[in-house]
Formats: structure tokens, sequence, C-alpha cells
């Protein structure tokens, strides 16, 4: 009987130690630590990296306060849930349990890629590098993926003028096709079946409109001007006037490497398709990614018979219907500011519509 109420005595009391132990693991588990001094730090798991290496980069950046409590953690949980690859936010004053569900429930992440509207695949690659995300000629390559876009452009052999400009939400490591493919089925949504089924009904490509749009959206970013300047291009190409549009020679110009930042007298004869001070019509393809202005813009114009417009020098353009009227908006406007490579009419060449 003694011998029983022994035993009795000593597995309460093991029970009451065992409860104290796990109550203060517990507890500690669930605590905030402040192990650093900002507001909070960026880890990389790398994938294919050790649980104990993965402690370790924890308790040396000072996510946790130590190796043990995480540990007993990973141990007392299914086996199944297991820390997953990425780069982590970790906030200063985060419990080690809190870290442990961020890390097997794989809440990585993301950071902000905003792509400008009017910008070209070469202007997208170098934001995507100094995003950290990829390099530009990796970038550039999956750029290539004309597959993704045959389905509406049998003669698109890049995605310019595909890839929608806005905010993305990128992690660390993303491969740049998916970058171009988020991009792309952006572009699917705002310019949709709806309104490409529109181009075809205009008589229009896609790739004619989305050409127009580019052209438009490197022209002004004036929502009200956009039709106009729309307008003014259909009117040309009615006509059979060259569209001496300059965002086309500089676009010309990047492609071979050889745009310095203005527009020079010899560039103008550039032998080059996307050259529209030398051939007729619209270029062979985008010059740039439009937004959702500038392509309802391109499939509706203004109802206008401007036919030549000059930038005023504070972003803003003066249309013209006649030769006279644009040569003396050139000299009001131009008078004193030479071509800058971008927009405005050159008084040298009044007959430039831009």
């Amino acid at each position: 009987m003694r011998t029983k109420t022994i035993l009795v005595f000593i597995l309460i009391i093991g029970y009451i130690c065992i409860r104290t132990i796990a109550s203060g693991v517990y507890t500690h588990l669930r605590s905030p630590y402040y192990g650093f001094v900002e507001a909070f730090k960026l880890v990389e798991i790398k994938f294919g990296a050790t649980t104990e290496e993965v402690i370790s980069r924890l308790v040396r950046e000072g996510i946790i306060p130590g190796r043990k409590g995480f540990q007993l953690l990973l141990l007392l949980q299914p086996k199944s849930r297991f820390i997953k690859a990425g780069e982590y936010k970790f906030d200063v004053g985060l419990s080690p349990l809190q870290v442990y569900q961020k890390l097997v429930s794989g809440q990585v992440y993301y950071h902000p890629l905003t792509i400008p509207e009017g910008k070209d695949l070469f202007d997208i690659a170098e934001l995507v590098e100094k995003g950290g995300f990829c390099s530009q000629s990796d970038f550039l390559a999956a750029a290539q993926q004309n597959e993704l876009v045959r389905q509406w452009d049998l003669q698109a052999d890049n995605l310019e003028g595909y890839l929608y400009p806005d905010t993305y939400m990128l992690t660390k490591g993303v491969k740049p096709s998916t970058i171009v493919k988020m991009m792309m089925k952006r572009f699917q949504e705002v310019f949709n079946e709806e309104l490409r089924e529109e181009c075809a009904r205009k008589g229009f490509s896609v790739r004619e409109i989305v050409t127009l749009a580019s052209i438009i959206e490197k022209e002004t970013s004036i929502h009200q001007e956009k039709p106009i300047i729309s307008a003014v291009y259909r009117n040309r190409l009615r006509r059979g006037m060259l569209l001496q549009c300059d965002p086309t020679l500089i676009y010309a110009l990047k492609k071979e490497i050889l745009y310095q930042g203005n527009i020079r007298n010899r560039d103008f004869e550039f032998d080059s398709p996307f050259n529209t001070y030398r051939y007729k019509g619209l270029p062979p393809g985008p010059i740039a990614n439009p937004g959702r202005e500038s392509l309802i813009a391109a499939l509706h114009p203004a109802d206008s018979d401007y036919l030549y417009f000059v930038s005023k020098n504070n972003g803003e353009h003066h249309f013209s219907r006649t030769l006279r009227e644009h040569q003396n908006a050139v000299i009001r406007y131009q008078k004193r500011h030479p071509r800058t490579g971008k927009g405005g009419a050159s008084s040298k060449t009044p007959t430039f519509p831009s």
C-alpha cells in the first residue's frame, strides 16, 4: 500500500513538472522576441537548405532566440509540414511560433515591380534587373515567347506591345518566363476578347491597333489628347502620308543600340522599317507597351481632321489642320527649342506631324 502511494505521488509530481515545463515552453514559443533593432528583416531560405541550416540562419539574424525551442516545434508538428524555400519578411517582435507558421505555410514576401505605361522591352528589362528579379538578357530572352500571342498576332516575333504596364507583386527568384506570362495575362484581361473582336469589325488587326496605341502612348500622357493624336495618325495613314513620328525612329535606333539620347540629323535617313520618316504606313509592330487609355484611343479616334501637332513644351500639344497653320505653330512653340528626340516638330522640317 505504501509503495502504491509513493508511486502515485511520484506520478503526480512528474505530471506537475511536465505541465510546468510544457507551459513554460509553450509560453516561450508564443512570446514576442526582439532580436534585432530594425522594423523588419528579409531573409531568404534557399531551396535545398537543411533544417539545421535554416535554424542557424534564423538565430544568427535574431529572428528566434535559440535553437531548442524551434527544434521542438518541428519535432511536435506533423512530418508533412516542411519549411518552404523563398524570401520571408520577419517583423520585429514575432514569436518563434509565428515564425514557424510563416515558414511552413510558405508566406513568402512579394516585391512590387511597377512598369509605367509606354515602356518598351528594353526599358522593362532594365527595371526587372534593377528590381533584382533577373538579368536584362534573361528577361529579353523570355520576351521572345511569341507563341503566347499567336492566337491573335501571327506576325509577332516577340511580346513588344503585349506586356501590360501595371504593378506586379513578385517573389525573388521568380522565373523570367513567369513574369512575362503575368504581364501577358494582364494584357488579355484589359484588351479582352470583346475589344479584339472590335478590331476585326473595324478592319484592323490586333497588331495594328496595339502598334498605333504604342505610338499614341509615346506621344502624350494627357488623357484628352490621346483620341486626337489617334485621329491625326489615322488621317495621315488614310492620305498615304508619312507618319514622321520621332518615337518610331528612336525605337529603330534602340533596337540596333544606336540611340544616344537624342535624334541627330543623319538618323532621319536610318534604314529601318520602324523609321516612319522613310517608310509609309504603320511600323511593322509596336514600339512600346501601351496602357488601356491609349488602346481605347487607337480603336476610337476623335472625329477630327487634324493632320499635324507640335509640342507646346509644357506636356501639351497644338493641333493643326493645314501645313501653314502647323508651320506657324512650330515657329511659335519650337523657335527656341531644338529637337529633343521625343515628340515635337522641328522648325527645319515643318512638314513633320510631331
